[in-house]
């Protein structure tokens, strides 16, 4: 779900901003796990986690980081899928 705040920005207006709480955190938790991973895990396992970190970057709603992790994931499963020889 992804939390969003409505903040007043001027006469009669509303915006949506990302909300701050846990999501934030959550997701950079998941990018320090994905190094992890990176390191010791699978090509599976790395592809997994990349889509994770991509998820939480979404649900933060942090655009940049969703869109550099989405395309990080789609390399990483890319390498997996030709580990698997498939």
């Amino acid at each position: 779900m992804l939390l969003l705040a409505l903040v007043g920005v001027g006469a009669g207006e509303i915006a949506l901003r990302p909300a701050s709480g846990p999501a934030p955190a959550l997701a950079e938790g998941l990018e320090a796990r994905y190094y992890l991973v990176l390191r010791y895990g699978s090509d599976l396992e790395v592809c997994v986690q990349a889509r994770l970190v991509a998820a939480a970057y979404l649900e933060a709603g942090d655009d940049a980081r969703y869109t550099l992790w989405a395309e990080t994931a789609r390399d990483d499963c890319e390498r997996a899928q030709g580990a698997e020889g498939g």
